[in-house]
């Protein structure tokens, strides 16, 4: 039997959190071991319950999102952050990654999408999502994020980036490519370094906002 993935969920509305744990239960890969309204609820029990990944609103009272994944990033940095949210703005996505959330979802783009999310944050530490919405378009570019007119990512590198975006893991993208799984770790960390990114989330913002994706 397959390990469960561990679940907590923070979500201060009590109808939104209900729909999203009747939901979830619905798959049997995953375990909600914690369920609360705030920040400071999932802190005060987190040192108990060590979920895999925490899914989080953005706006609550006492501690909101932001916080809570400041603290989470801080003090658990294993431990995975998908931010769900109504609210969305142009520079929105890329603060929540830098504050140390691995994905940003529009609760208006379906729950259906969360399940996915999960499960691939869980088995490759990324997910590539759609952070724009039907009334908001997508951010715009950031300093420090931006293609070069020099041809800053190689033919090849592009291509590892593009399997990167659509959640293969580095053996899956050596397979396809022919080469070690060594050399696409290598390769990742040279596009980290041309790109002035340090994780796959940023990594794939980049792809993102230079329309390599």
């Amino acid at each position: 039997m397959k390990a469960k993935i561990k679940i907590a969920i923070v979500e201060d509305d009590p109808v939104y959190r209900m729909v999203l744990v009747n939901y979830l239960q619905q798959h049997e890969i995953f375990d909600i071991i914690l369920v609360c309204s705030n920040g400071k609820e999932l802190i005060e029990a987190i040192r108990k319950y060590k979920p895999d990944i925490v899914l989080s609103d953005l706006k609550m009272p006492v501690m909101d999102g932001i916080k809570t994944t400041e603290y989470l990033n801080k003090h658990y940095p294993e431990i995975k952050i998908l931010i769900l949210t109504t609210y969305s703005g142009e520079n929105l996505s890329h603060n929540l990654i830098e504050k140390g959330a691995n994905v940003f979802l529009l609760k208006d783009n379906g729950i259906e999408q969360v399940p996915n999310a999960i499960y691939a944050l869980f088995k490759y530490e990324h997910y590539f999502a759609d952070w724009s919405s039907k009334k908001t378009s997508t951010a715009k570019n950031d300093a420090g994020l931006t293609l070069q007119k020099n041809n800053l990512l190689k033919e090849q590198e592009i291509v590892i980036l593009k399997y990167l975006c659509k959640g293969l893991s580095n053996k899956e993208i050596a397979d396809k490519l022919c080469r070690s799984p060594r050399t696409i770790e290598n390769k990742r960390a040279i596009m980290f370094k041309k790109t002035k990114t340090n994780n796959i989330a940023k990594l794939i913002r980049f792809a993102q906002q230079n329309k390599i994706i």
